[in-house]
């Protein structure tokens, strides 16, 4: 399985189906009275140039920077977003850099238990581990990207700037493949995908109108 589009030398050598979508949550702790940022301020944030929340309205507390290890796929897609590189990435590329200060984690279970235990951290992860470990009552909240939030309508039309694919990827349809596909194509797969907080891919029986 493969949480983000296959690069063209991947797609080269496997085959794969789209089987959901997920997105790309900013999440900060539940303490924060803020609903949502501008992309203009998330890229603030992280480049270090706002370091306390009041600065954006919020409590007098200094932000505290949660970000990803080079090699996950939710580094790729905030990159993208924001243009900027994480500073573990070599040197010679032009574009800023996330600040340094940031907390370079790995798993979205990491960055969850950071956020949700210091009230001043942002962070970013899979929407669908955010509302799902929200729901269980880990402290931290979903902000919404320039008005938007990641609900299921605003990921599947686009609205919501940060999505991503979740794919199967396999060498050759077997038997077993094509089983597991069928599954979920279903309407049985589809409501497994929304149980974790992501949404079945466009078309499929659950996906969003």
């Amino acid at each position: 399985m493969v949480s983000r589009a296959l690069h063209a030398d991947e797609r080269a050598q496997l085959q794969h189906e789209l089987i959901g979508l997920d997105a790309l949550a900013i999440v900060a702790n539940r303490a924060n009275p803020l609903p949502g940022l501008s992309k203009a301020q998330l890229i603030d944030i992280y480049r270090g140039r706002l370091g306390n929340w009041q600065q954006l309205g919020g409590s007098d507390r200094p932000v505290v920077l949660v970000s990803k290890e080079v090699g996950r796929s939710t580094l790729e897609l905030f990159e993208d977003y924001s243009g900027l590189r994480s500073p573990a990435r070599p040197a010679g590329d032009a574009a800023p850099r996330i600040s340094a200060r940031a907390h370079i984690i790995g798993a979205n279970l990491e960055a969850l238990t950071l956020v949700g235990g210091l009230p001043g951290a942002i962070g970013y992860v899979s929407v669908g581990t955010a509302r799902s470990l929200a729901a269980a009552g880990m402290p931290v909240k979903i902000l919404s990207l320039d008005g938007n939030e990641p609900n299921e309508r605003n990921i599947a039309d686009g609205s919501y700037p940060i999505s991503r694919e979740l794919n199967l990827v396999f060498r050759q349809r077997t038997p077993q493949v094509e089983r597991l596909l069928a599954l979920l194509r279903s309407a049985e797969g589809g409501a497994a995908l929304r149980r974790h907080g992501f949404q079945p891919a466009p078309g499929r029986p659950g996906s969003a109108p």
